[in-house]
């Protein structure tokens, strides 16, 4: 899942990755945010929190350590792919 560095800011605005593994509802910003919190304990914030255009996104937030950040990031690719 690529998504692009940040230039001047601590939030990454990521469009929602391709998942390997389907709900019985297709992925939003919502279900998705909300998977990811369950199964892999990582909390992002829903796209369409901040508006209908944020649809198809989530906000990360680089505010903890690095190895925080990697071991999210870890996790995150577990989930995305269904493991």
């Amino acid at each position: 899942w690529e998504v692009a560095k940040p230039k001047a800011t601590m939030f990454v605005w990521a469009q929602l990755p391709t998942m390997c593994w389907n709900l019985a509802d297709p992925w939003d910003s919502r279900s998705i945010s909300r998977e990811m919190l369950s199964r892999c304990g990582v909390a992002v914030i829903p796209g369409d929190a901040f508006g209908a255009q944020g649809e198809g996104f989530i906000r990360i937030a680089l505010v903890e350590s690095r190895q925080r950040l990697v071991e999210a990031a870890r996790r995150i690719g577990h989930f995305i792919r269904g493991e």
